[in-house]
């Protein structure tokens, strides 16, 4: 897909970009709560480069799950910056928690946090990401199949709930920062609703 084609998202949700470019299956990595350690920034952001590798990548910005900005970095860059994010710098870093940041490729997207990411791509190079977290020691739910993406009757669809979304308590705050350390520690991941 070209720039022109990917910036016709602008504006939409990054769930919209996902659908239109076939991914269906996504891998999460377990947060410290569920897994008993924090995992290791270098082997994530290996595992995602080793994944990447020979592909052209794009920069995705999103502003609350809404994709604000799609531009190119060179990939001495990206590395650079995937490196600093681990001290929380970097222009991959921002201290507006609604404001994050994911790779495109040919084949995946994937946000990137400091210790984290969160990638989805058809199931063929879901297994094969998971497949490398393995290789790096790196603890991760799935791959899954996107529960939005499974069935057409929305009465019975499941859908993973985004960390930005309002959270299913009513309490009127976001999710991340109102139930979800609650229900990873119950469930061991982000509930479906």
């Amino acid at each position: 897909m070209n720039m022109h084609d990917l910036n016709s998202f602008i504006g939409k949700e990054n769930d919209d970009l996902e659908k239109e470019l076939g991914f269906t299956h996504y891998i999460e990595l377990k947060d410290r709560l569920s897994s008993g350690r924090d995992q290791d920034h270098d082997a994530v952001i290996k595992s995602l480069i080793e994944f990447a590798f020979g592909q052209q990548l794009k920069i995705v910005k999103t502003d609350d799950g809404v994709i604000a900005e799609i531009f190119d970095m060179q990939l001495k860059d990206i590395i650079s910056n995937l490196e600093l994010l681990k001290n929380k710098r970097g222009v991959f870093w921002e201290e507006e928690t609604e404001m994050c940041f994911a790779l495109l490729g040919d084949n995946f997207f994937s946000y990137v946090f400091p210790n984290m990411i969160m990638f989805s791509a058809d199931e063929e190079n879901t297994n094969r990401m998971s497949d490398l977290l393995q290789k790096h020691n790196l603890d991760h739910f799935g791959p899954e199949t996107i529960g939005k993406y499974e069935h057409t009757d929305v009465e019975h669809k499941k859908i993973k709930l985004g960390k930005n979304e309002p959270c299913y308590c009513g309490s009127g705050m976001k999710y991340k920062k109102c139930c979800l350390n609650k229900d990873i520690e119950k469930y061991g991941h982000a509930i479906k609703i």
